[in-house]
């Protein structure tokens, strides 16, 4: 599942309707981040830098409570999954 897919937000940086599921909530970081579980660490946080720039507070500013809070939480998600990435880098280094 790409990050797009689990987040609730379009390939385009457009914010859908919120769809937090039991799936998304248990989603691997590499599903999250919508890379492969091998994906290169440049990958990684390409993929992360990417979803981030979507999502973060000063590109939602000027939306409503509701979409800040949307926003807020896709960061969240994203943050989550770059920490997840990072202890399995340091438990496994390549």
């Amino acid at each position: 599942m790409a990050y797009w897919q689990a987040t609730g937000w379009s390939a385009d940086g457009e914010a859908s309707t919120p769809h937090q599921t039991q799936e998304t909530a248990e989603a691997a970081w590499w599903e999250v981040l919508g890379v492969t579980e091998s994906a290169t660490d440049a990958e990684v946080r390409l993929a992360y830098k990417r979803g981030m720039a979507l999502c973060h507070p000063d590109r939602v500013a000027h939306l409503s409570a509701d979409m800040q809070a949307l926003a807020n939480r896709q960061a969240q998600i994203l943050n989550a999954a770059l920490a997840d990435y990072e202890a399995q880098a340091h438990k496994h280094p390549s």
